[in-house]
């Protein structure tokens, strides 16, 4: 405890004390846990803030990126029906909307099968069940386009 003395008497600024206090040899088995412990928490703290800071950038990304594609979608001249996995109609552009002759807000919600011919609807299920089953595609230009 001699060094606090002198630090106070000297009477040196805290961060000339704080400095002092970690670059001293450490005698105080419990000084040096403390020490240790306080290290750590400040670089854990700092990767934490660091992590923070870094899924805000990437959420703001996802974001926009969805609201690009919603604009996208909406202002397509072709229409277009987005469905989940069980065939539900999540969303619909107004081209569809004239299309078929239904408001958006009676689209929403429903089962897409109900938009298909009658004579259609079993070979548009079982295409959908496969595609739902091979999982996502990308599509791309063929060789030719390139």
């Amino acid at each position: 405890m001699v060094w606090w003395a002198v630090a106070w008497s000297a009477r040196r600024s805290l961060s000339a004390l704080v400095a002092w206090a970690f670059f001293l040899p450490l005698a105080n088995p419990d000084l040096a846990a403390r020490v240790t412990s306080t290290a750590i928490f400040g670089v854990l703290s700092a990767v934490n803030v660091i992590v923070v800071g870094l899924l805000n950038v990437a959420v703001r990304q996802v974001i926009a990126q969805e609201e690009n594609l919603r604009i996208l979608i909406k202002s397509s001249p072709t229409g277009i029906v987005v469905v989940d996995d069980d065939g539900r109609i999540k969303l619909v552009n107004s081209s569809t909307e004239k299309l078929f002759g239904y408001a958006r807000t009676e689209l929403l919600g429903r089962n897409v099968e109900e938009l298909v011919p009658h004579g259609r609807t079993a070979s548009h299920l079982s295409k959908r069940s496969s595609a739902r089953r091979r999982g996502p595609r990308r599509f791309s230009a063929p060789p030719a386009c390139r």
